[in-house]
């Protein structure tokens, strides 16, 4: 059995979000490839392999939801962690 850890993806349009929690996770040990935008982090994951996804849910161009849908299309199996700075539900997932 291997101890590798997964690879995950971490998708945030604010910096140090993005910043603060790729060093976090490479000093967990976790390999982390970062994307400031859903684009960017949609090509990266059609030409990587990816274990996980984080994403903000609220960001310009494409959201989270939607990166989300357009991931599973490619592999349904991909766990999508939905991240959101908005404390409420409702006001989150609107968007």
């Amino acid at each position: 059995m291997t101890s590798a850890k997964a690879h995950i993806l971490v998708v945030d349009d604010e910096p140090l979000v993005l910043d603060s929690l790729t060093g976090l996770l490479r000093e967990w040990g976790y390999s982390v490839t970062s994307c400031k935008n859903a684009g960017d982090a949609l090509d990266r994951f059609q030409r990587n392999e990816i274990d996980i996804v984080l994403t903000d849910i609220k960001m310009p161009h494409m959201s989270g939801i939607d990166l989300l849908a357009k991931i599973h299309t490619i592999n349904k199996e991909t766990p999508v962690i939905l991240l959101t700075a908005n404390a409420e539900m409702d006001v989150a997932v609107a968007g």
